[in-house]
């Protein structure tokens, strides 16, 4: 029996040996795998941060930009509404012209223009009486306009109202004004 005994024996040691074996083995390969995913989960980690940081920093140019773009068109709307006010302060002061700065403007307006007897000057009221005692040789009409004049001969009514002129000048001026006001 001792050679049945030393067999057994034999037998556990060697299984004993061989579960450790395979135990030691076992923990390798999960220590491997774990490792492996852990440098996988941290290259993963990586790559997710490293997109969300360029996303964030798109994010940031675009609201930048559009803020940008957006307090430039405040300053251009600014700028444009001062512009507007100029040329609407020169109506104002050509609508209050002193009678006689008024009979010279009329004048030297129509200082070119071939008149007809059936011509007939439409002025604001306020200037009908400096007009009819500038005597242009022409009819003054009963109706009026608001500012600056027109000229009616036969058909044709040829219109000097300031606002209208300004408004056709304004596209000719509104550049060298913005110059003057904001670059110079």
């Amino acid at each position: 029996m001792s050679n049945l005994d030393n067999l057994i024996n034999k037998i556990e040691t060697d299984s004993v040996k061989k579960s450790e074996e395979i135990l030691s083995q076992a923990n390798q390969k999960a220590s491997e795998i774990i490792s492996e995913n852990e440098e996988r989960a941290k290259t993963e980690a990586k790559k997710i941060i490293d997109r969300a940081n360029k996303d964030s920093e798109k994010i940031l140019d675009k609201a930048i930009s559009g803020a940008e773009l957006k307090a430039r068109d405040m300053v251009l709307e600014a700028e444009q509404k001062i512009v507007d006010r100029v040329f609407e302060t020169v109506i104002d002061r050509l609508e209050n012209l002193s009678d006689e700065e008024y009979i010279t403007y009329v004048k030297n307006s129509i200082a070119n223009v071939k008149l007809t007897s059936n011509s007939v000057l439409i002025v604001p009221e306020r200037y009908k009486q400096a007009v009819k005692n500038a005597d242009f040789g022409i009819e003054i009409s009963d109706e009026s306009v608001k500012s600056g004049f027109a000229l009616l001969m036969g058909n044709i009514l040829y219109n000097n109202k300031f606002e209208d002129i300004v408004e056709v000048k304004k596209s000719d001026f509104e550049m060298e004004v913005f110059e003057k006001l904001f670059i110079s």
